[in-house]
């Protein structure tokens, strides 16, 4: 009925402190919704692609690296815009073939959108050669054994392009390079605050304070120290049992890897959950076993 009231719903709701995906129901809202959980996206960043070093590098000298190491979603994304835009105007030399290229990875995300970005496969990594690990550091111990167990020891096979944002994490490329590997960073986004997530998050705990769903579990979802440090400021009052009344939620949160988990812990965030698996499964899982 037109102007009936909103009524309170007695689901746990989720959180996910990120961007939903165009165009497609993401992997995170499927498993916490066959859970029984109500999802939110709260974007907390706004992203610039800057891919024009990579478009460089990959129109002239896309066989010069073993392997390229993509570890976020945005990279995976910037990796696609820029051998579109070379396709597109007919930037490579000769015709190119970088699915020559191992692929290392953190989790199965980068892995996801690669394989549903429609490229051609001679325009993508290996992706039936991908090597992944749940963190950056157990990837780099995990290439550094299964190179010196199958590979070469050639110049060709110790070399890495990586692909990486303004805040990406510095674990991985100083490991390999004591290794005697080298590792050519280039950088295809860069992130800032989302200038609207002030508001909504306003708006969401306006909603919680209303008393719209007293009683349930309140589950906050963090995915990258850089997401979490923008967002913490307008998170933390959640904390806090008077900015929702007493009638409110149990806030509860929870980290998609041990990088997110020691950031939140190190700015004083209790973390009840921590994806065994840096994917929407492990997520949802261990949400459901704190719960």
């Amino acid at each position: 009925m037109s102007g009936a009231p909103k009524l309170p719903s007695s689901k746990a709701q989720l959180w996910l402190i990120k961007a939903e995906s165009a165009g497609r129901t993401e992997a995170y809202q499927e498993e916490a919704e066959a859970k029984g959980f109500e999802v939110r996206y709260l974007p907390p960043l706004a992203e610039r692609y800057e891919t024009a070093e990579l478009e460089e590098l990959l129109s002239r000298k896309g066989s010069k690296w073993y392997g390229v190491i993509i570890t976020s979603k945005r990279g995976a994304e910037g990796w696609i815009r820029a051998v579109k835009a070379l396709e597109a105007r007919g930037g490579f030399e000769s015709a190119p073939d970088l699915s020559k290229l191992a692929f290392y990875t953190v989790g199965t995300t980068s892995t996801e959108v690669l394989a549903a970005s429609g490229c051609a496969k001679s325009l993508l990594p290996d992706l039936g050669r991908v090597t992944s690990a749940k963190t950056a550091t157990l990837l780099a111990e995990h290439m550094l054994e299964q190179l010196s167990t199958f590979q070469p020891d050639s110049a060709a096979s110790r070399s890495y392009l990586f692909i990486r944002g303004d805040k990406s994490a510095n674990n991985l490329q100083p490991i390999l390079r004591d290794a005697g590997h080298t590792v050519y960073e280039t950088q295809v986004y860069s992130t800032s605050l989302n200038p609207e997530f002030a508001g909504l998050v306003k708006s969401e705990i306006a909603s919680l304070a209303a008393g719209d769903a007293p009683g349930r579990d309140l589950w906050l979802a963090f995915f990258s120290p850089s997401s979490a440090g923008y967002a913490l400021p307008y998170l933390t009052p959640l904390l806090d049992s008077a900015a929702v009344g007493e009638t409110g939620p149990r806030v509860r949160v929870a980290a998609i890897g041990e990088t997110s988990r020691a950031y939140l812990a190190e700015s004083g965030i209790t973390v009840h959950a921590v994806a065994d698996q840096p994917n929407a499964r492990g997520l949802v899982g261990a949400i459901t076993s704190g719960s």
